[in-house]
């Protein structure tokens, strides 16, 4: 995905990387453990791209190469605003549903490893780019009729076996809190080539994430959900063989539930607002509950007695709460004087209110809802913008303002029941980086959920 605005490097081929097929015939593929092959200047710019971790990242996408950057121009938003940031791109490969490999170089220049006539200075051309080029074209089908000097033929790969992985921790029927921060592990293997890489799903197969590592992997997880929890792992080779099924490990998660865990934090802590503002999120629970108190994000700037509410969608206050023994930053919580009862299938607000602004806050945080376990935060458009608002007044209710950013609140449930509210603001012509988020919110009158509303 387009993440970089401007600037031009060398692209680097770590050795892990450079083991995989894509680099056959190079001298890539001899690099020693800690060791890294960087191609020539220019290469990687002058706009490229990042490999996200969002969710919708093509099944089995292989990385080849890894170049981490402090960049001036990385996007901070949908294409309006640039900052500096750290960015790091990555040549990807996969294979699609039709069985073509699909390759992404990432950024404008590849083809100036290949060639020395281009737009601007002149660059030497890299043999071994040149080299990577004929051998993702044989593994296409296609090679040249003839070679310039350097080069080799390279042959199609005849590997159709896919890899296999194996989820080692947790165990089986590990019983987790919701919110604690799990690292899954485990190992792959692959008999025809080499694993490409691996990916998990914290949520029975609906989305996948890239793992660290490729025959010793992990991944981190905030644990979320509700009662037994599918974790499951695919492995893929460096000739797009994906792994099916995956392997699959049960996992039991006990609220109190939340929208968002203590390990994630906002892009901006603090925002440049200093006026006061009430900033929410809309939510609802799946199953009849309680809310016990509300949790927000603080950020430096965020100074101040703040205090939180939970209300109905109608803007009528059920409960609030003044945050004692606050800590400079991090999260935030306060219990409500009795837990609130609340309805499944009832939209409600959780929101606090920062005197001096200063609030955290992510741009365009709720394009799609967040469901968490039985706790979800309404998409942009539904009823009114997910992201309350912003009102100078303490005690009134927030209302749909700047649908683009996400103020990080959430609510909170009893004791071990919490639920939390997120929501978004409107003001600065970036979008805050900071949500109040209400944390413990909801509890089942059968069975308890907490969880917290985020983007």
């Amino acid at each position: 995905m387009y993440t970089v605005n401007c600037c031009t490097y060398g692209i680097d081929v770590p050795a892990a990387d450079g083991k995989l097929r894509f680099w056959r015939n190079t001298d890539i593929v001899a690099l020693g453990a800690g060791q890294v092959a960087s191609l020539p200047e220019g290469t990687l710019g002058y706009e490229w791209d990042e490999d996200i971790d969002n969710g919708f990242r093509p099944a089995g996408l292989v990385r080849l190469s890894t170049t981490t950057k402090t960049v001036p121009q990385r996007l901070q938003d949908y294409g309006s605003t640039v900052d500096v940031g750290s960015a790091t791109h990555h040549l990807t490969l996969y294979r699609a549903p039709s069985g073509a490999l699909v390759f992404g170089a990432g950024t404008v220049q590849w083809s100036w490893g290949l060639d020395d006539e281009h737009e601007g200075a002149a660059t030497p051309v890299d043999d071994r780019m040149r080299q990577a080029t004929v051998n993702l074209f044989a593994d296409m089908g296609v090679q040249p009729l003839t070679l310039q000097p350097g080069l080799g033929k390279a042959t199609a790969s005849t590997d159709t076996t896919p890899p296999t992985s194996t989820i080692t921790s947790p165990a089986a029927g590990a019983s987790l809190r919701n919110a604690q921060q799990v690292t899954i592990t485990g190992t792959a293997s692959d008999a025809g080539g080499r694993v490409g890489a691996v990916e998990v799903s914290t949520d029975g197969g609906t989305t996948w994430h890239p793992a660290q590592g490729r025959e010793t992997w992990s991944y981190t997880w905030s644990a979320t959900g509700f009662g037994s929890v599918s974790l499951r792992s695919r492995a893929v080779d460096d000739s797009g063989n994906i792994e099916a099924p995956p392997s699959e490990r049960a996992v039991s998660v006990a609220c109190p539930c939340r929208l968002f865990g203590d390990t994630e934090t906002p892009g901006t802590p603090s925002t440049a607002d200093s006026k006061p503002v009430e900033l929410g999120v809309k939510f609802r629970t799946s199953v009849d509950g309680w809310i016990s108190g509300v949790r927000f994000y603080k950020g430096s700037g965020n100074t101040g007695s703040h205090t939180g509410s939970l209300w109905t969608a109608a803007g009528t206050r059920l409960a609030t709460a003044t945050f004692a023994e606050e800590t400079a930053t991090g999260w935030q919580q306060v219990d409500f004087a009795a837990p609130v009862a609340v309805g499944a299938g009832t939209t409600y607000v959780a929101s606090y209110f920062a005197p001096t602004g200063g609030y955290a806050a992510d741009a365009y945080g709720f394009k799609q809802p967040l469901t968490r376990g039985p706790l979800t935060a309404l998409q942009d458009g539904a009823e009114v913008a997910t992201g309350c608002s912003i009102t100078a007044r303490p005690g009134s209710p927030p209302t749909a303002t700047t649908p683009r950013t996400t103020g990080w609140t959430r609510c909170s449930r009893p004791p071990r029941h919490p639920t939390s509210g997120h929501r978004r603001s409107r003001r600065s012509p970036r979008p805050p980086a900071a949500r109040a988020w209400p944390r413990r919110c909801a509890r089942a009158r059968r069975s308890t959920n907490r969880s917290s509303p985020r983007r």
